[in-house]
């Protein structure tokens, strides 16, 4: 289809001008688009201020038309500010120009030029533009704007046009797009149906099998959809006019479905909202990147970041959206075919952050954007995550279609018959306000129990969180001077769960700040091995039972499952240390205690089922490799479980509740304690500006100078041991020199100092207030 003929296309020009963020780019378009009016003049560039605002002055057959670029909305005050600063400056105006990148009434243009003659009064001709005028400009000569925005243009074709050889990734990522605007899992799953539906009847009219039919290969469903799972929105999709019947005179199954012009009109709406969403995704996703690594990226190089980490989106979602049919089949339909493969969790997260990295240039940047990549993702705070869930759980409604008719009565039965085990990162989530995973850990428990389910947790779970909760008076008084925070401040600097959750109550005003020793002692037991507060938190709160322990026979297996642990941790990491040795122990006492569980229930029901709901890949692979369950999926994680209970009759998730379905990546933690010691420092500095991704390379940059110190002072190759420097370099006779390789460091990479920001905010504010003077002075000379 040539797509220069579809109506679509000045849409896509009004998307791509509106969601601009690079003010340089649309300075040069808005003065293109100008040259164009008038006759082909030339319009040069000049530099760039620091409102946003950017102007442009003519030459030639030009001469003396001047162009205000701004990617501003308050566009009313701008341009005031903007004209007073030619006049100032420059002769010869004849035209003035304002073109916003933002949308403006007929009304908003009219108060603009009349505030405009009514200031300056009516020597100069002035021409008001919003992204709507300049997109009807650009359909006249497209060729600028096509050169100016091309990646952001070839992005929505993708997003907009389907194609025949489309991948089931790129099918489900537009369908995915067009549920933007659905606010809970069953608008969401509504919205996929219908565009599917009006998507496969937009090519021909087909009977219902062959709608089903189009649909499941066009995404690559596990199995054909039934037909009576496009039953519910046949119905009502025809009596909105959107879609006709068309009866055969004998044989029903030879009814044909056709598309109105509502529908198709509905289509083009969703279309074009979906690629408004991608754009909006884009310009989302650089504010982050750059916020995250402290500076600007020119378009051309986040075109290629974007083109990498859209690709690898898709296909990590896609991918993901099968691995949880899998599970999900599995525990529904245990002789199906389709749990058979069970897709092993991957780290999608790091996948893509590797690829997106490899395109960002020099080694630096390139490793400040992975890690930028890689919280953006577990944090799952800000804008960018907002709308990565958004896609996520539009995907994952994708991939499952069909999949909710199936079940619909089964799982509530499977509910009431299982029993799920919340491992440890699972209970903080609950227990945690404010983490990214708890409203979905609250929504599982809420719906388990109500379906008559069990729910337990294990002693070694209890006893990491006793510990946690512990050391989290200690870790209060270390950040306790700049809390609450925003919620990305405490996800980056607050390295406990229980100080998290105290400070995101006090953001809400839900506690007071005296009332953290109430608050502590309500989890914290009487010694670091005291878990009795939070058993009876989970118990009384949640009807949280406690896991009876493995039994004496299993000490070989639990010894073997240690053994196994510290051999994943040996050759995924560069040392182990003695919380890795920890862990390992833990990891068996749990599996051991899941396993012999899993048996007693068995002998007592075989028709119940155990799970182990965990988001630590480790756990998988032991299962994987022990099998001592004898079942296919017996370890899952939040994002499945959540999606299992989504599946329940009428049950509608908030978006708020699917951000587990954004991967179950584990949030960055300190690597050690000389690593959240210096990051804190640098956090309290009333000196520094630290961009969150550049903590990477600073804290290498810091051990690098470590060894380095250590290597010239001559110590022995047994004392140069990391952990070993890294505790000799908190002892308090060593601080003046830790604080100076931390300043050296620093220095190296160029990091910010508050002062020179402000005298950078000073300058911008002392232009500002010189403009308005001026103003002052020619509005009282007029007098």
């Amino acid at each position: 289809m040539n797509f220069e003929n579809n109506p679509l296309i000045g849409n896509i020009y009004e998307i791509v001008i509106k969601t601009d963020t690079n003010d340089g780019r649309f300075e040069s378009f808005a003065c293109g688009v100008v040259s164009q009016l008038e006759g082909n003049g030339s319009i040069l560039t000049t530099r760039p201020k620091w409102d946003l605002g950017r102007d442009g002055v003519g030459f030639g057959a030009s001469k003396g038309i001047f162009v205000c670029a701004s990617l501003r909305d308050d566009v009313d005050a701008k341009a005031l500010s903007d004209m007073s600063r030619l006049e100032d400056k420059t002769c010869g105006i004849k035209k003035v120009y304002f073109c916003s990148s933002q949308l403006l009434t007929e009304h908003a243009r009219n108060k603009i030029t009349s505030a405009l003659i009514q200031e300056y009064g009516s020597t100069y001709e002035y021409e008001v533009l919003g992204a709507h005028q300049l997109r009807e400009l650009s359909l006249r000569d497209p060729d600028l704007i096509k050169t100016k925005y091309a990646a952001e243009i070839a992005n929505c074709k993708a997003a907009i046009e389907p194609e025949d050889d489309d991948s089931a990734e790129t099918a489900g990522l537009r369908l995915a797009l067009m549920t933007s605007g659905a606010e809970n899992s069953l608008e969401i799953r509504s919205s996929i149906y219908a565009a599917a539906i009006l998507d496969s009847l937009n090519e021909s009219k087909k009977t219902i099998r062959a709608i089903c039919n189009s649909i499941s290969q066009r995404l690559r469903l596990p199995g054909t959809l039934d037909e009576k799972t496009l039953a519910p929105y046949l119905g009502p999709m025809a009596a909105e006019g959107l879609i006709e019947l068309h009866r055969h005179d004998r044989d029903k199954s030879k009814d044909t479905y056709a598309i109105t012009q509502s529908g198709i009109d509905r289509l083009t709406e969703r279309e074009t909202s979906a690629a408004q969403s991608l754009m909006e995704g884009r310009s989302k996703i650089q504010v982050a990147l750059e916020t995250a690594i402290g500076m600007k990226m020119l378009p051309d190089a986040f075109a290629s970041i974007w083109n990498v980490f859209e690709e690898k989106l898709a296909y990590a979602l896609y991918v993901r959206g099968a691995s949880v049919v899998a599970e999900i089949s599995a525990l529904i339909e245990p002789n199906s075919s389709s749990g058979n493969d069970v897709i092993e969790p991957l780290s999608f997260v790091e996948d893509i952050a590797e690829a997106v990295s490899a395109v960002a240039g020099h080694q630096q940047r390139q490793a400040e954007i992975q890690q930028a990549i890689k919280d953006l993702f577990s944090n799952r705070v800000g804008p960018a995550a907002d709308w990565l869930v958004q896609v996520c759980a539009g995907f994952i409604a994708a991939c499952t279609m069909g999949l909710e008719h199936k079940s619909a009565n089964a799982i509530g039965k499977l509910l009431a018959r299982t029993t799920i085990v919340l491992d440890s990162d699972v209970v903080l989530s609950l227990l945690g306000e404010g983490e990214p995973d708890h409203e979905a850990v609250q929504t599982i428990v809420k719906h388990w129990k109500k379906n008559k389910g069990t729910i337990l947790v294990a002693e070694p779970v209890l006893q990491e969180l006793a510990h946690h909760a512990w050391i989290a008076d200690n870790d209060y008084h270390e950040v306790k001077h700049f809390l609450p925070g925003t919620p990305q401040d405490r996800l980056n600097s607050v390295d406990n769960v229980f100080v998290r959750s105290f400070a995101e109550l006090l953001s809400r005003n839900g506690i007071r700040r005296d009332g953290w020793r109430s608050y502590y002692l309500h989890f914290a037991g009487k010694n670091k091995d005291d878990y009795s507060s939070i058993q009876q938190t989970l118990s009384a709160d949640y009807s949280i039972l406690r896991l009876p322990g493995r039994s004496s026979v299993q000490g070989d297996l639990a010894q073997q499952v240690y053994k196994y642990s510290l051999d994943l941790f040996e050759k995924s990491q560069l040392r182990v240390t003695k919380i890795m040795r920890d862990k390992a122990a833990r990891d068996s006492e749990l599996y051991t205690a899941f396993v012999n569980y899993v048996n007693s229930v068995r002998e007592a029901d075989p028709g119940a089922s155990c799970l182990l709901v965990s988001s630590g890949r480790r756990l998988s692979q032991v299962e994987d490799h022990f099998k001592e369950t004898g079942e296919r999926q017996m370890i899952i994680s939040v994002q499945s479980t959540l999606l299992l209970v989504s599946l329940l009759p009428n049950l509608a998730l908030g978006l708020s509740q699917m951000k587990a379905f954004l991967f179950d990546e584990h949030r960055h933690r300190f690597t050690t304690g000389f690593e959240r010691k210096l990051i804190r420092i640098v956090r309290s500095s009333r000196e520094l500006e630290m961009p969150w991704a550049k903590r990477g390379i600073l804290m290498r940059n810091v051990r690098d100078r470590l060894l380095t110190n250590a290597k010239q002072e001559g110590r022995p190759r047994a004392e140069q041991n990391m952990d070993a420097l890294e505790r000799d370099a908190l002892r308090e006779d060593n601080r003046d020199l830790t604080v100076q390789m931390l300043r050296d460091s620093l220095d190296a990479l160029a990091i910010d100092t508050r002062q020179d920001k402000q005298i950078r905010e000073l300058k911008r504010e002392n232009e500002r207030l010189e403009e308005e003077i001026k103003k002052l002075r020619k509005v009282r000379g007029k007098k």
